[in-house]
């Protein structure tokens, strides 16, 4: 017991510490590939080649970052028109962000919004009817595929150019949910809407809106934005070409809107992601790593309790029912002894014991309150009590009693036992 003991914690404290060391010194990735666009992201698809770009972007100008909410804007006066930026999966905003969003591009400024999914707040007001017949609007529109081919209708682009953006993973080349925005709600020039950049010749992923005395710019795909993508020169001219809509004035980096993940597209009419969980936790080194160590920590348990942990049972024979024949060899003890009184006080001991147990009556003194007491409990009439006790008296006195005697104490005892209530 002791060595199973002595072996359980020899094993638990050994798995710790090589769970402490895999976590400390194992191999670590030295990039994330979570798709958050945070300008603190230095892997793949973070934003800090971007931001650092936009940095100097405009001569005399600082980019500003808004950390804590974009009601910072309204902190925040320019003699120049001033340009709004979000580059993120999900932008989450209130209605109060909204109303002050919206005042600042009516007041001539620019607000680019580079995002796989609008806000409700922002899609009501640019969204609220489309250009033929009133439709609701609930987001983007998905196409599936692992490469597309972006164009943008700009003055250093022709019409045969095109930027070729793949999904990278690990790696690996894989498919994507490439954003787009539907045709239905696509108006015509009159309207002021036009249509800056496509994919694929057919899905529209750059337009712009105009509010005001100003102008909202949406661009369905951050990841030609990421930092994977500023490592290719074509992406940079790519890039420099949408923000050459930018105003001459200050920008706004809006860093305090971004959600972690993004948010499903309600419109995409699809399968399921092929992800699982199990992907995920495979995905994550240190939950991987979890992973195999519960595999191997099972493995071992599995193993250890294999082992019999008690001795074996011994079959054991069926109880057989001896009594008669214990009678059976008392009575041919008895009967060889020929010892009729140590029989008779024997049953006089068992017939107190009955007493005692069922009318709870004292039989340390037998005398005539004892009979009295015994008498009215068992409804036995005082001269049979003490017939009983009178021949037990005379046995006990003698050194000898004889079979007729014996007969006779017993035939008193077992009356009293048949008509005692």
């Amino acid at each position: 017991m002791k060595n199973r003991s002595r072996n359980i914690i020899v094993l638990v404290t050994l798995a710790a510490i090589l769970t402490f060391l895999i976590i400390r010194f194992g191999s670590q990735p030295e990039y994330s590939w979570v798709e958050n666009y945070q300008a603190t992201n230095k892997g793949p698809y973070g934003t800090s080649v971007i931001k650092e770009l936009l940095e100097d972007y405009i001569p005399g100008e600082k980019l500003i970052t808004l950390e804590d909410s974009i009601m910072q804007l309204a902190d925040f006066e320019s003699e120049q028109a001033a340009n709004y930026l979000f580059i993120g999966a999900s932008q989450y905003i209130d209605s109060l962000d909204a109303d002050l969003l919206f005042d600042f591009v009516d007041e001539g400024n620019n607000a680019f919004l580079i995002s796989r999914s609008l806000p409700e707040e922002l899609s009501y007001y640019l969204y609220y009817y489309d250009c033929n017949e009133y439709q609701d609007w609930e987001d983007y529109d998905i196409w599936i595929d692992s490469l597309v081919q972006m164009n943008l209708n700009h003055q250093t682009f022709t019409q045969d150019s095109s930027t070729s953006y793949k999904y990278e993973y690990k790696g690996r080349i894989r498919n994507y949910d490439w954003q787009y925005i539907p045709n239905d709600f696509i108006c015509d020039a009159e309207e002021g809407f036009v249509r800056l950049g496509t994919f694929d010749t057919d899905f529209t992923n750059f337009v712009r809106i105009p509010y005001g005395d100003g102008h909202f710019y949406l661009h369905t795909n951050p990841m030609a934005f990421s930092n994977i993508s500023m490592l290719e020169k074509e992406h940079l001219s790519y890039v420099a070409a949408v923000f050459s809509h930018l105003h001459e004035g200050p920008i706004y980096w809006d860093e305090a809107s971004k959600l972690s993940g993004y948010l499903p597209n309600p419109r995409a009419n699809r399968s399921l992601s092929e992800k699982t969980p199990f992907d995920f936790i495979l995905s994550q080194p240190a939950l991987a790593w979890a992973w195999y160590l519960i595999l191997f920590m099972t493995l071992c348990y599995l193993l250890f309790r294999t082992k019999r942990r008690q001795r074996i049972i011994p079959v054991l024979e069926k109880n057989q029912n001896t009594s008669l024949e214990f009678l059976q060899t008392m009575g041919n003890l008895y009967f060889l002894q020929n010892d009729h009184r140590k029989i008779a006080l024997h049953k006089m001991r068992l017939f107190l014991a009955f007493i005692r147990e069922r009318y709870y009556l004292s039989t340390q003194a037998i005398d005539s309150t004892f009979v009295q007491q015994l008498n009215l409990k068992s409804e036995i009439p005082a001269k049979d009590i003490d017939a009983i006790l009178l021949l037990y008296k005379n046995i006990k006195s003698s050194s000898f009693v004889s079979e007729k005697i014996l007969i006779d104490f017993h035939k008193k005892i077992e009356g009293f036992y048949k008509n005692c209530k």
